[in-house]
């Protein structure tokens, strides 16, 4: 993942600032991964084979980047729910978590609450 961040660097736009990334600890041992149950039209997935633990840490370094301050992340899944204003200025809140779907894949599902 350091080389991915040192290859971004490299394609800094003129006048745009360096910030330095923060960390988010994923400690893997306290979480289990949930199984994946397929439900049709009630939310929005994403399948990957990524590890869990660096997609929950990409999701919280986004959530805290676009300056989502009312989030909760679970203590044993890997699971983020969060409050958030419309556009149309209406709170709403959204459950995202990271399951596993058989030996290699995950799915991320996005549902709003």
């Amino acid at each position: 993942m350091a080389q991915r961040r040192a290859y971004r660097g490299a394609h800094r736009g003129e006048g745009e600032e360096e910030h330095e990334e923060e960390k988010f600890e994923i400690d893997e041992s306290k979480r289990h991964l949930g199984e994946y149950v397929r439900v049709i039209n009630k939310n929005t997935e994403i399948f990957s084979t990524a590890n869990p633990s660096i997609i929950l840490e990409a999701l919280l370094g986004y959530i805290k980047m676009m300056g989502y301050s009312k989030y909760q992340v679970s203590k044993d899944k890997y699971k983020v729910k969060l409050s958030f204003i419309s556009k149309k200025d209406e709170e709403g809140e959204m459950k995202i978590e990271v399951l596993g779907v058989g030996k290699d894949k995950v799915c991320v599902d996005f549902t709003k609450l």
